[in-house]
């Protein structure tokens, strides 16, 4: 067996003894997660027993530099009108525990309805 032989395959097990170390590290990270930043990452593939999931290392290699939480996008949408409403409401609301404040906000708004018009 050559040298290079030797050599190439002493770093081959160093590599493989190096990822089962970072294997164990991974697995101990995750136990120690709660179960909502668990359900929070987006690498899960379904397990061997039913209703099990495991980590899917073959998504995590393939963007390693990625992030791996799950991110879930919500548009809300709102009529401009009803939320103006609204804080007009809140506003008033607030305003009315106090006498002097709510006739302040009264004319506030009376000023500003009388300049959009």
């Amino acid at each position: 067996m050559s040298e290079m032989t030797r050599a190439h395959r002493k770093r081959q097990a160093q590599i493989d003894r190096q990822l089962e170390q970072l294997g164990e590290q991974i697995a101990e990270k995750l136990s120690e997660l709660s179960a909502d930043e668990r359900e929070a990452l987006d690498c899960w593939k379904d397990g061997v027993l039913r209703d099990a999931y495991e980590v899917d290392v073959e998504a995590l290699m393939e963007r390693p530099y990625r992030s791996i939480r799950r991110i879930d996008k919500r548009e809300y949408e709102y009529d401009i009108d009803d939320m103006r409403r609204l804080e007009r409401e809140a506003k008033l609301s607030a305003a009315q525990s106090n006498p002097e404040t709510a006739e302040k906000l009264r004319r506030f708004l009376y000023d500003l309805d009388r300049d959009r018009y």
